[in-house]
This record gives C-alpha cells, structure tokens and sequence, in this order.
C-alpha cells in the first residue's frame, strides 16, 4: 500500500509532500517514509501500528526496538 501512497504523488507530481497516518495508515505512512525519506517534508501519526504490522517485527522476524522513554 506504500507503493500505492506513492504512485498517488507521482501521479499529481508532488516531489515533496506532508503525510499523515493515522491508526493502519500510520503504519503505511512509516512504509512510505521508510522507502522514500526524502520526499516526507513532515510525518503525522495519529493512533499507529507499527509499520511491520501488529506484531511489530521487522521483515527478518526480530523485534523492533522498544521505544525510548524521554
């Protein structure tokens, strides 16, 4: 679905855009800003997943890092 996010702002030629994702959607817009950086002038997540899915691992099966506290 990423691929499609993308397909979208080539199609209407946004070189750079802000994305905003919320709840499923956030885990694409992570997608999108993991395989295009340099196209997401700013990232809005609202209610997420992660973006390797509910059981929030990555591709190799590992766990994601757990987020840092501030």
């Amino acid at each position: 679905m990423a691929e499609d996010v993308i397909a979208t702002a080539d199609a209407l030629g946004l070189d750079r855009f802000h994305l905003i994702g919320h709840s499923m959607g956030g885990g694409i817009a992570m997608k999108v800003m993991i395989k295009q950086p340099e196209r997401i002038r700013t990232l809005t997540l609202v209610d997420t997943m992660s973006p390797y899915g509910y059981s929030g691992s990555n591709t190799s099966g590992s766990l994601s890092s757990p987020r840092q506290r501030w």
